[in-house]
């Protein structure tokens, strides 16, 4: 008799513990932190976009230029002047008027930033 005693405590006992109300607390924990992990990637992707500018392309036949710059008119007639002399020399292709080229450039404060100079085949 006392053991089934025992085992019906036992059995009250797990059951209240599984019903209890700690277990909606802890499911709203997760949600918070859920949310909270949600909140700190947004935050890192706005902190990775902010260091890293958007890099931008610019296409169009090489009407011009220098040893350090190209000027470009693109498909609109619009002309464009670029400067690179910061630019490694692996990053530049041999272009000469009327080669079609791709310049990917980024927006700096003092400019835009050429990062490569590619002629299109």
């Amino acid at each position: 008799m006392k053991r089934c005693f025992y085992y019906l405590i036992s059995i009250v006992l797990l059951l209240a513990v599984s019903c209890s109300p700690e277990k909606g607390k802890s499911e709203q924990s997760v949600d918070a932190v859920s949310n909270s992990a949600d909140t700190v990637a947004k935050d890192t992707a706005n902190a990775v976009s902010e260091v890293q500018p958007e890099v931008l392309t610019a296409e169009g036949t090489a009407v011009g230029g220098a040893m350090n710059s190209i000027m470009i008119e693109d498909a609109s007639g619009e002309m464009l002047d670029f400067e690179y002399s910061q630019l490694s020399r692996d990053s530049i292709d041999a272009w000469e008027e009327g080669s079609k080229v791709k310049i990917c450039y980024t927006r700096g404060a003092d400019g835009d930033v050429v990062q490569s100079v590619r002629v299109v085949r």
